[in-house]
């Protein structure tokens, strides 16, 4: 892991995960489904809610006995 100073006061922690966290990744074998399909599901729904990952790149599942 390295630390990088970015704007003053700020500090951003990187890591190159391709030795380490990669190779326990486990690819997911279903596809994504179609927008289509999708917009059907929701049709009709009167409550929704957004959740924003953009910034959470590195999700992945942990073992139970690791959370």
């Amino acid at each position: 892991m390295v630390c990088l100073v970015k704007t003053p006061g700020t500090v951003q922690i990187c890591g190159d995960f391709k030795v380490t966290i990669n190779q326990h990744v486990i690819v997911g074998k279903n596809p994504l489904s179609r927008i289509k399909y999708m917009i059907d599901k929701v049709n009709g729904g009167t409550l929704f809610s957004v959740i924003d990952l953009k910034d959470a790149y590195l999700q992945m599942l942990v073992a139970a006995a690791s959370k």
